[in-house]
């Protein structure tokens, strides 16, 4: 059971409600719902993930019977993924007590309408089968404008993921594939027909790449501190990105911010966390902006226990109002994880 609710800047935790449905890497998916003080998460009912939107200030609810993703800007729409399809691969990004499903329409990605519980079928990896395996959609994003929405189709092949990023037009319905090879990490939006991935190329070179839509290639960032992978995530328009790495030989952990206009990248902080936050447990820092692009709030376990951390850093990129791209919130929003 976890305990759901608001921390003040004093330390003072609201708690609203509890929640069955949670996991290390993802939580509970849960986000502000639009500039309303609603949120959005899931919770467990009978062994099935259902979406509970919850009004703060009127003290009201809404149960529907479908897990959500990602919340759109708006706050008008939800992305909807298959709970028990991904946990047939992995319970880290699936909840506990799902039934793990291999069932021939398992799988599916759609949109929940949050204000009348209407659900829309969008893509059924199934039918857009690239290899022999377990396929699902999972990491959905949308795009500034709501307009398109970003995912992974993974597929689970003897013990092994194979996955590419894809990019859906909701207003065309075009399905369009960014990624090259066959494995992506983590990604986030620039800008409406930009991402930035950190993927595989058809050589095996793994880099972080620049995504234009319409593009013919990817174009590489061959910048040396970016050679690694890490949780990107955007603000001011694309032009800020600030991202994590994995721990090193000696469990420590950096934080960095990097100007995409210049290329220029500087390292905000490195923490050292204990061995024991490692594999299914570990502690990544998945780093998000607020609203105004000024600071950075992420986790991390360098005190021994999992924590909130909040790091401003507006005397770097400037007091200009600018929202994060990079959506999993939006009071804070985050990375594809």
């Amino acid at each position: 059971m976890c305990d759901v609710g608001q921390l003040d800047e004093n330390g003072h935790f609201d708690e609203w409600t509890t929640t069955r449905a949670w996991n290390w890497q993802e939580g509970a998916r849960l986000q502000w719902v639009g500039a309303r003080h609603s949120v959005a998460l899931n919770d467990l009912y009978d062994g099935r993930v259902h979406c509970r939107f919850l009004d703060v200030d009127r003290g009201t609810e809404q149960i529907f019977p479908v897990g959500v993703h990602t919340v759109s800007h708006s706050g008008d729409l939800a992305t909807t993924v298959d709970y028990d399809r991904i946990a047939a691969y992995s319970r880290a990004y699936s909840y506990e007590k799902c039934e793990p499903s291999r069932s021939a329409d398992a799988g599916a990605h759609g949109l929940l309408h949050l204000d009348s519980g209407e659900r829309e079928a969008l893509y059924h990896p199934e039918a857009s089968r690239f290899a022999d395996g377990l396929d699902y959609v999972s990491h959905t994003t949308f795009s500034p404008d709501d307009r398109r929405i970003a995912f992974f189709h993974n597929c689970l092949r003897r013990g092994l993921r194979i996955n590419r990023l894809l990019v859906l037009d909701r207003v065309s319905g075009s399905v369009v594939r960014l990624t090259r090879g066959n494995w992506v990490s983590h990604y986030c939006w620039c800008g409406n027909d930009t991402l930035l991935a950190f993927d595989e190329d058809e050589a095996g070179q793994r880099r972080f790449r620049i995504h234009q839509l319409g593009a013919e290639a990817p174009v590489a960032i061959e910048h040396g501190e970016l050679l690694e992978d890490g949780h990107p995530s955007s603000a001011h328009g694309g032009r800020w990105i600030v991202l994590d790495t994995y721990p090193d030989g000696f469990m420590i952990q950096r934080l960095k911010l990097m100007d995409l206009q210049s290329v220029q990248m500087r390292t905000l902080l490195e923490l050292r966390v204990p061995y024991r936050y490692r594999y299914e447990e570990r502690c990544d820092f998945h780093p998000r902006w607020n609203r105004r692009g000024t600071h950075v709030c992420f986790d991390s376990a360098h005190d021994s226990e999992r924590s909130l951390c909040v790091l401003d850093v507006s005397a770097i990129v400037g007091r200009e109002d600018g929202r994060s791209d990079s959506v999993e919130s939006d009071e804070w929003s985050g990375s594809a994880a």
